[in-house]
């Protein structure tokens, strides 16, 4: 019995004096520094994390990025991502614009819709873009409307079928592709404009284009979708209606000159 007790304790001698060996070694080699390094970034850490209820901004994760660069990355592809789209839309907008019958010595500024007000839109371009009040606007090669405020870096466009717009307008004929007539184009509002004022000698249609008249070009502005008059009236009226779709409208041109 006390034989075995010896040898015992000789085997756990034994282990302590290899223990005690091995730490020597592993302090005179510096293999501490880097176990607490991996137990650190992988136990210590993300526990304290956890009890704090989730990393904090700048924390080492257990990969040993820090997740605050991570969200920062985040936010920048976010953000090129939306000006990607914005870009692509502003060409799709360019390309219909240069597709377009307008003279080709005219000068645009591209704009982006970022809100509406009542019958407005609102545009991320102003004054110090070189927006100034009244500076005509299209879309789609297609006559919008007109600056009606302008702010530093933001403009309001009122378009041709807002209540407060007036505009003498020509009306083309589509069969001859002559002009068969003039009026006074007022808005109605959402996409509704009526032309007065039509001498009743005019041969107007149904479908007939209406143009405003810029410089040395037309603009298009919609077609006559009605035509009213009675007989022994002096003028005839014309109910018209937009082609384009303000709910669709991301990009729009404002023309700021002719070269």
């Amino acid at each position: 019995m006390f034989l075995e007790k010896k040898a015992k304790n000789r085997k756990i001698f034994f282990l302590l004096s290899l223990l005690a060996i091995l730490i020597i070694l592993f302090d005179h080699f510096r293999t501490f520094s880097t176990v607490k390094g991996f137990l650190e970034r992988s136990l210590v850490i993300p526990v304290r994390s956890f009890l704090r209820g989730g990393p904090q901004a700048g924390s080492v994760s257990q990969n040993g990025d820090f997740s605050g660069d991570c969200r920062d990355k985040d936010q920048e592809i976010l953000k090129l991502a939306a000006e990607i789209a914005s870009l692509k839309e502003e060409n799709l907008a360019s390309r219909k614009l240069l597709g377009a019958p307008l003279p080709p010595n005219w000068q645009y500024l591209p704009a982006r819709v970022i809100g509406g007000l009542n019958q407005e839109i609102i545009i991320d371009k102003g004054s110090n873009q070189g927006i100034i009040l009244e500076m005509p606007a299209v879309a789609e090669g297609i006559f919008f409307g007109r600056v009606n405020n302008v702010s530093e870096n933001m403009a309001r466009i009122s378009p041709v079928y807002s209540s407060d717009f007036r505009q003498v307008v020509k009306i083309i004929s589509k069969e001859s592709g002559g002009m068969s007539g003039k009026g006074l184009l007022s808005g109605r509002g959402w996409q509704k404009m009526t032309i007065e004022e039509i001498l009743a000698e005019n041969e107007i249609k149904e479908g007939d284009l209406v143009v405003f008249s810029l410089w040395e070009g037309d603009l298009p502005i919609g077609r006559i979708t009605r035509v009213n008059y009675q007989k022994g009236d002096v003028f005839k009226s014309a109910e018209v209606e937009s082609e384009l779709v303000p709910d669709n409208l991301q990009t729009i041109f404002l023309i700021t000159g002719k070269i």
